[in-house]
């Protein structure tokens, strides 16, 4: 028991992933920046901002979807109390859709729903998985694990929509009978009735984030690896297993490589304690940015009266 306490210390006082941090803050901002917009063009209707509704925009909207899901699921596998954090996240979704509702805005299985309800969902199975990866390597399983789930992610990009297929290219059409009731929308199979101003689905969403998990468990045991062959402590994750918030060492992800490279910059470092801030505060900046926006605008509209 000593030990396995002295273990958990160690673990709590693991430095962050700098660059993990970073790219959340980006996603973050982008993600303030781009709903400020739609504020702007959808609600306010303000003139100018074609490029907003058509493909500039939505490439935009979907790289913000595409990092926070990624990230969610990469951070996933280095974090702790994986069902609290689940549990709150879902209870997050659900008071956003309450309130949304309240002012005549419908938003059902939005993205903190998504990501609350999925965490969730794995929980179990992702402690049985950990405990038999302990026999194995997760260098060899993890590039194969990302490479599936990627590669399904893409073939199930269309589930929403009826089909199997990336954006315009449609491969198979699936069964209408799929499409049925607001339960068969949770899993990815919306009925031709609904609507969400929010809408992430259980599929296809659900492989990208396991995609983040595949490629941080891999990462980690290199981590592992490393250490070991330097006679030094490994460094271990929460949960038991691998994984745990390590300090950035050369080569890696594109994100920890490009990280590096800038971190040397006194510019950088600046900038990147703020995004870091940001990216560790993602939660309760995505809760807010919304109502601070509407009442800057409101205000904004009173005082040119």
């Amino acid at each position: 028991m000593k030990e396995q306490r002295e273990m958990t210390e160690k673990e709590e006082k693991q430095p962050r992933l700098m660059w993990l941090d970073v790219w959340r803050g980006i996603a973050v901002i982008n993600m303030c920046l781009y709903h400020g917009l739609w504020d702007l063009v959808y609600y306010f209707r303000l003139p100018g901002f074609d490029w907003y509704s058509a493909l500039p925009g939505y490439v935009w909207q979907q790289s913000i979807c595409w990092s926070f899901i990624f990230l969610s699921g990469y951070s996933y596998a280095l974090g702790k109390n994986k069902f609290r954090r689940g549990a709150t996240i879902l209870f997050a979704g659900a008071l956003v859709e309450a309130v949304a509702g309240a002012f005549g805005q419908e938003i059902h299985y939005g993205i903190l729903s998504f990501l609350g309800l999925w965490q969730l969902l794995l929980t179990l199975p992702e402690d049985q998985l950990s405990r038999e990866m302990r026999l194995r390597s997760w260098c060899r399983i993890g590039p194969l694990g990302f490479a599936i789930c990627l590669g399904l992610f893409f073939l199930c990009r269309n589930v929403n929509q009826g089909s199997l297929g990336f954006e315009s290219l449609k491969l198979v059409t699936l069964p209408g009978a799929l499409y049925r009731s607001r339960l068969t929308a949770c899993l990815g199979f919306p009925p031709a009735d609904f609507f969400s101003l929010d809408y992430f689905s259980l599929l296809p969403w659900g492989f990208l984030f396991l995609a983040g998990y595949f490629l941080s468990q891999y990462r980690a045991e290199q981590r592992r690896d490393a250490a070991e062959a330097e006679g030094s402590r490994p460094v271990y994750g929460v949960n038991g297993g691998f994984g745990g918030v390590a300090p950035a060492e050369e080569g890696g992800t594109l994100g920890e490589v490009l990280v590096q490279r800038l971190s040397g910059q006194a510019l950088f470092r600046r900038r990147g304690r703020l995004l870091g801030w940001v990216g560790r505060h993602a939660l309760p900046i995505y809760l807010l940015h919304q109502p601070i926006w509407m009442a800057i605008f409101e205000i904004a509209i009173r005082l040119r009266r």
